[in-house]
C-alpha cells in the first residue's frame, strides 16, 4: 500500500472530497446490488420484507436471484446458522476427500 503525503490544506480538502466520492460510489453499488435480491424475494413472497428478515442465496451465488434460489429467514441468527451449517458440510466433504482445497480454492476430485 502506498502512502499519501498531504502537504497543504488544499490537498487535504481534495483528499477528503475524493474519499467522500469514493464512499458514495461504493454505497451506490451496494444499494443497487442489495435491491436486486430483496426485490426478487419480495416478488417470491408476494409481500414486503419485514424488519429483521434476511434473504439467503441457497447456492451461495449472490448473482443468482432466481426465486427458487432465495430463502427468507426471520432473523440474522437463523441466517448465520445456515452459513454455519454450510461451513460444517464443506469441512466434512474435505475431511472425507470428496472435495479438496488448493491454491486458495475448493475443487472436486
Amino acid at each position: 500500500m502506498s502512502k499519501i503525503i498531504i502537504t497543504t490544506k488544499e490537498s487535504l480538502e481534495k483528499f477528503k472530497q475524493l474519499k467522500r466520492e469514493d464512499q458514495l460510489e461504493r454505497n451506490r453499488e451496494h444499494y443497487n446490488t442489495t435491491n436486486i435480491y430483496r426485490i426478487a424475494a419480495i416478488e417470491k413472497l408476494g409481500r414486503k420484507l419485514v424488519r429483521g428478515e434476511h434473504v439467503h442465496h441457497i447456492d451461495m451465488d449472490s448473482n443468482n436471484n432466481a426465486p427458487e434460489n432465495l430463502y427468507v429467514y426471520d432473523s440474522s441468527t437463523k441466517h448465520g446458522k445456515a452459513h454455519g451449517s454450510f461451513n460444517k458440510l464443506v469441512a466434512g466433504l474435505v475431511r472425507d476427500n470428496i472435495i479438496g482445497f488448493k491454491d486458495g480454492k475448493y475443487f472436486r476430485f
